[in-house]
C-alpha cells in the first residue's frame, strides 16, 4: 500500500480506474535500446477516447543498470518535473497509459533491453494483437 499512497499524493486527481474482471493484454513489445536511442516525455495513448484503448502501461527492466549508461526511465510529476526512476533488473512499473508521462534518456554506452505490455479493457484485435486474460489462464 506504500507504494498506492505514495502515487496517490504525487497524483492526487489520477486514481486508476480499475480494469474488469476479464480483462486483455496487448503483445508484449521488447525495446532494444543501442547508442543514442531514447524517448521524449509523452504518454502511450494518442487520439480522442473513442480510439484510446490502453489503461495500464508495464515496463519489464530485463538489462542490470550497471551494464549501460544513460537509457534512464523518468516519470512527469504534476509540478512538470521529471523524477528517474531506480529500475534494477528484472524489475518492473505499471502506471496509467492515457495520463502519466514518462520518458527514456538517451543511451550513451552499452545495451538496454526492456519488454513492454499495455492491459485493455476492451477486445482490440482488429488493429492491435491482444488476448483476453481469461483465456490464456
Amino acid at each position: 500500500h506504500a507504494v498506492r499512497d505514495a502515487a496517490d499524493q504525487l497524483w492526487p486527481s489520477r486514481r486508476l480506474s480499475p480494469l474488469p474482471v476479464d480483462f486483455w493484454l496487448t503483445a508484449a513489445q521488447l525495446n532494444w535500446y543501442s547508442l543514442g536511442d531514447h524517448f521524449a516525455p509523452h504518454t502511450d495513448e494518442v487520439g480522442g477516447l473513442r480510439s484510446a484503448y490502453k489503461e495500464l502501461a508495464l515496463v519489464y527492466f530485463l538489462t542490470p543498470p550497471d551494464e549501460y549508461d544513460g537509457g534512464r526511465f523518468a516519470v512527469e510529476l504534476p509540478s512538470g518535473k521529471l523524477s528517474t526512476l531506480h529500475t534494477p533488473a528484472n524489475s518492473a512499473v505499471v502506471f496509467s497509459a492515457r495520463e502519466v508521462r514518462h520518458s527514456v534518456s538517451p543511451l550513451v554506452a552499452g545495451r538496454r533491453v526492456t519488454l513492454v505490455l499495455w492491459a485493455t479493457a476492451r477486445d482490440v484485435s482488429s488493429y492491435e494483437p491482444c488476448a483476453r486474460v481469461s483465456d490464456v489462464l
